[in-house]
């Protein structure tokens, strides 16, 4: 196939994909956004949320299957600066996600964000070539002085007891706005790979209002977690993944590691 055929059928299949979107979205009602809660399936799904906030349906949305990445030599590293955080999880009805008390940052070159919280999807919503893994992490980063979000994304595959998923696992919770608290100290080290390589991305929130500010850093390499650990997060949070969005134009680059 010759770049010029290939370049029709990618600009064929983003075509077709915005018009299904779109349509979707117009066939589906809602009474009255002020009383909408989104959700991931049924009439609330996904494909109704660009009715109640319309930067669902933009160009720049997340999540992406990640392919085709560009190497791209002088990326900045993420350089991470953790301190502890007592255990504090609460399930908000589409996810459990763990508080972080201030002072744990990321500097990616010359910007710096605070880590705010991380958060659970099962399966993941990055797929990678692809592939799509049993969960994923998203530890989330803002700045004071912007609305500019930094999400790094890690993913997690089937294997090895993970320690600090056990300390926060010791008595999930399962009722909307059920918190479990421990003054036992979660450290991030341990949900994270040793190597961070990373592919990036500019997007958005993968839930609504999916605004589109974020910058996206998934890395390249996985965690693990027993099959049971992850099972136990799944059971509450269900299947909490937005499908692939469009690429719309951009490229993803990636670290040489």
């Amino acid at each position: 196939m010759n770049q010029l055929l290939k370049h029709a059928v990618k600009a064929f299949y983003m075509l077709s994909f915005s018009f299904v979107m779109t349509s979707c979205a117009k066939d589906i009602e809602i009474d009255d956004c002020q009383a909408y809660e989104w959700k991931y399936d049924g009439k609330e799904g996904v494909n109704s949320w660009s009715v109640c906030f319309s930067e669902c349906a933009g160009s720049k949305q997340s999540p992406l299957d990640i392919k085709d990445a560009t190497v791209q030599a002088g990326l900045s590293p993420l350089q991470f600066s953790f301190k502890e955080s007592p255990v504090s999880i609460f399930y908000n009805g589409h996810t459990l996600e763990q508080e972080w008390v201030p002072g744990s940052k990321l500097t990616i070159g010359t910007n710096t964000f605070e880590l705010a919280q991380f958060h659970f999807h099962t399966r993941s919503e990055h797929t990678i070539s692809g592939k799509r893994y049993p969960m994923e992490i998203h530890f989330v980063h803002k700045q004071s002085t912007s609305s500019a979000i930094a999400v790094v994304g890690v993913m997690v595959e089937t294997g090895a007891e993970n320690a600090m998923i056990k300390l926060l696992s010791t008595d999930l919770p399962t009722e909307i706005d059920e918190e479990y608290k421990s003054n036992l100290p979660v450290i991030l080290s341990g949900l994270m790979p040793a190597n961070k390589g990373y592919f990036y991305y500019p997007g958005s929130l993968t839930t609504p209002p999916c605004s589109e500010v974020v910058s996206w850093y998934v890395l390249k390499n996985p965690i693990q977690a027993s099959s049971k650990q992850i099972s136990a997060i799944q059971q509450i949070i269900s299947e909490n993944n937005r499908p692939a969005q469009p690429l719309s134009g951009r490229t993803i680059v990636s670290t040489k590691d």
